[in-house]
C-alpha cells in the first residue's frame, strides 16, 4: 500500500494506520481483513500479528493481483488489539489511537 520511497520512514505507515483506525471505529466496524504476501520483501506481516495482533485465518493463492506468492489472510478485533496496545503505552499506541481513545474506550464500556 505505500509506494516503495516512503517504505521507510515508519510515521507515514502510522499515520494510514491512524487514520484508517479512526474511520472503522467511527463507522462500528469491529474488525480489519487484510491479505499480506507470503515471501514479499516488504511484507508487514511480522508487524501485523507479533506488533497489532492480527491473527491468521486462512491463505489462498488467488486474487486479483497478479502475484503468485500465497496470500496469508489476517484478521483483528480492534478492542482487542486496542487493549493490548494501551497495556504497553509505547509510542506506537500513542500514535495509533491519537484524537480517538476517548472513543475506544467508550466502546470497550459498552460492549
Amino acid at each position: 500500500m505505500i509506494l516503495p520511497r516512503y517504505r521507510h520512514n515508519m510515521l507515514i505507515a502510522l499515520r494510514l494506520m491512524r487514520l484508517a483506525l479512526k474511520e472503522v471505529v467511527e463507522r462500528d466496524y469491529t474488525h480489519f481483513i487484510t491479505d499480506v504476501f507470503e515471501g514479499e520483501v516488504h511484507s508487514p506481516f511480522r508487524l501485523h500479528t507479533k506488533i497489532l495482533g492480527f491473527e491468521v485465518i486462512g491463505t489462498h493463492l488467488h486474487g486479483e493481483l497478479n502475484c503468485s506468492c500465497t496470500r496469508i489472510i489476517l484478521t483483528l478485533d480492534i478492542l482487542k488489539a486496542y487493549q493490548r496496545l494501551k497495556a504497553r503505552k509505547n509510542r506506537l499506541y500513542w500514535n495509533l489511537t491519537e484524537g480517538i481513545r476517548d472513543l475506544l474506550e467508550q466502546k470497550i464500556v459498552t460492549g
